[in-house]
């Protein structure tokens, strides 16, 4: 499963102050020792802001870190004071969780550290119309694999946090 964070920033706080106070939480988390990894994000274009993916491999992984991570009080503390100065930069934040769906999926890239860009395409689907969604999506993969054999792209569909049938779609 997959978690997005995204925080919209002020005017005249994005890129080098929020990156910053951001810093303080990466820091945070490395001198803990921190088992759970994210990548960071910067939007290029729409509204300035941060996204943050965090993976777990299933919703009980995700219980257990938070549940760990309430028994290291001095953590967080520290993670306590980085949030009240990482709110001065932000002006909203908005949170989904999303699952993996591996057969709308193609070639999915499984190390994006080395990415320096990324496309993340949204879609929402009519509620009554998932099965029509699935059946287009596996007709364009279809066609992929015909035309563009190295196109590859994960999809995620989400289930908590906003709309009924969105889906995110990276490649």
């Amino acid at each position: 499963m997959l978690q997005i964070t995204g925080e919209f920033t002020k005017p005249g706080k994005a890129h080098a102050l929020h990156d910053k106070t951001e810093g303080a939480f990466v820091q945070a988390m490395s001198r803990a020792n921190w088992p759970i990894h994210w990548i960071g994000m910067i939007s290029l274009s729409g509204r300035k802001r941060a996204l943050f993916f965090t993976w777990y491999d299933s919703f009980e992984a995700w219980e257990k870190s938070d549940a760990a991570l309430g028994k290291k009080t001095a953590l967080s503390v520290e993670l306590s004071r980085d949030y009240i100065a990482d709110g001065e930069m932000v002006d909203s934040e908005d949170q989904g969780v999303f699952v993996y769906q591996d057969e709308l999926s193609r070639r999915p890239a499984a190390d994006l550290s080395p990415m320096r860009y990324t496309d993340i395409s949204t879609y929402r689907v009519r509620p009554g119309h998932e099965r029509e969604w699935a059946e287009l999506m596996k007709t364009v993969k279809g066609a992929y694999e015909k035309a563009v054999p190295e196109a590859q792209w994960s999809t995620y569909r989400q289930l908590y946090g906003g709309e009924g049938g969105t889906y995110q779609l990276r490649n």
